[in-house]
């Protein structure tokens, strides 16, 4: 996973322990303390792995179904996920891909200025 996709307040899973973790700020400060080498820690970018998107992700968020099961809303916002042959996308001007979780978090950050939280 690229380290420029790591974002505090995002959901990833942390290798090591192969579980989904939300990145803290205090997480990041220990990781680049040691990501010195000393620790035998691989580099931060090895030590978070992406989350896939999945329907259970998106009803966590709030998202809702519609009657259709393809599309799913957020309430109060304009934020619509479509689904596709299987492949998740952003629906408002056009389409944006959305693969992971991380990535559906940050682009609602980007375009709200809010955290995009569990329910």
């Amino acid at each position: 996973m690229k380290i420029q996709e790591i974002r505090v307040g995002n959901w990833f899973t942390f290798v090591k322990w192969d579980k989904p973790v939300i990145c803290e700020l205090t997480d990041l400060m220990e990781l680049c303390v040691r990501s010195d080498g000393a620790y035998d820690d691989p580099p931060i970018d090895e030590m978070f792995a992406p989350i896939p998107l999945t329907e259970e992700w998106l009803l966590k968020f709030g998202f809702e179904k519609d009657k259709r099961w393809t599309k799913w809303r957020l309430e109060n916002t304009h934020f619509m996920i479509t689904r596709d042959r299987g492949r998740y996308s952003l629906f408002g001007r056009g389409r944006v891909p959305l693969k992971y979780v991380h990535q559906l978090q940050s682009l609602f950050w980007c375009l709200t200025g809010n955290e995009l939280e569990i329910k």
